[in-house]
């Protein structure tokens, strides 16, 4: 029966007739696992190990520090940093990131906090409460299935929802989400990548103890957010009793540019798994026809 569909073929030789060439059509299973190789491996590829402790975000366009709770183990000379990493204020964070750059860390002068701006491209922030990643306070925001899918208005949003791959405490329509985030210590921190001591609890971003618009001064915000949970919010400042943020830095760009070394991406077990299948099938595909020649 013929056919109206694009295929792929191999041109196989005919050993008893020199001249004679059969065209047959690759195995649509071995098809598919290419497919699913490809998919697999842009998928998987958005972290790259730089070593030195530096993690690149190919998405993104950032370096970070796999270190995601240095602040517990370097001070940088800076006072008042909570034992446990977590800092009471944005402004120390800013004086702690200042401190950072001066000492070169890591042979840069340039970490920043993680950025931050209206997910819906606009100029001014949404803090109505949403599940949906509509607003910028809420649950899902960049999150598949979401408002704004993919959307890179907050660095730790893509980072958690996008690169890692983790969900909300929430689903996009406001249901409890028990499954992937249950009701212990880590919650919806479920998958780190390469990054380490990554802390079930609220980041610091760059919107940075700015007024909060209707509301006089002194009252101010500070965009946080929990990779516990999953949602961006207003910290108050100061926080709560028990409520200070920890801080994970970036470096704006690829560091493998500034060395011109290149790391290595960071595939998936299981994506090796679909290219040992597929380069099976290809070799038993053409010991078959081989067979037959």
């Amino acid at each position: 029966m013929y056919e109206r569909s694009i295929r792929i073929y191999s041109v196989i030789t005919d050993n008893d007739k020199e001249k004679n060439m059969r065209i047959q059509p690759l195995s649509l299973l071995a098809t598919s696992a290419l497919a699913l190789l490809l998919w697999g491996g842009l998928a998987q590829a958005a972290l790259h190990d730089r070593g030195n402790g530096l993690i690149y975000d190919d998405v993104l366009n950032v370096t970070w520090l796999q270190d995601a709770n240095l602040a517990a183990t370097e001070t940088f000379g800076v006072s008042g940093i909570d034992p446990d990493g977590r800092f009471p204020s944005c402004d120390l964070g800013r004086i702690w990131i200042d401190a950072m750059n001066a000492a070169h860390y890591k042979g840069i002068n340039d970490w920043q906090l993680p950025d931050v701006s209206p997910v819906d491209g606009s100029t001014s922030y949404n803090h109505q409460l949403s599940y949906d990643g509509s607003t910028d306070s809420g649950f899902n925001i960049s999150a598949a299935g979401s408002a704004y899918p993919g959307s890179q208005a907050s660095h730790l949003a893509h980072l958690h929802y996008q690169t890692l791959g983790n969900q909300g405490w929430y689903d996009v329509n406001g249901n409890r989400n028990t499954s992937a985030c249950p009701d212990d210590a880590n919650g919806c921190l479920r998958n780190t990548g390469p990054l380490i001591n990554m802390q079930p609890g609220f980041y610091l971003s760059s919107f940075c103890e700015q007024p909060l618009g209707g509301v006089p001064a002194p009252v101010s915000l500070t965009m946080v957010f929990s990779f516990r949970s999953g949602q961006q919010a207003e910290g108050d400042v100061p926080p709560a009793a028990g409520q200070n943020f920890y801080l994970l830095p970036y470096h704006p760009g690829d560091v493998a540019d500034l060395s011109g070394a290149k790391g290595v991406p960071t595939l998936s077990f299981r994506v090796l798994i679909i290219l040992n299948g597929l380069l099976l099938m290809l070799g038993a595909y053409r010991l078959r026809n081989s067979s037959n020649c």
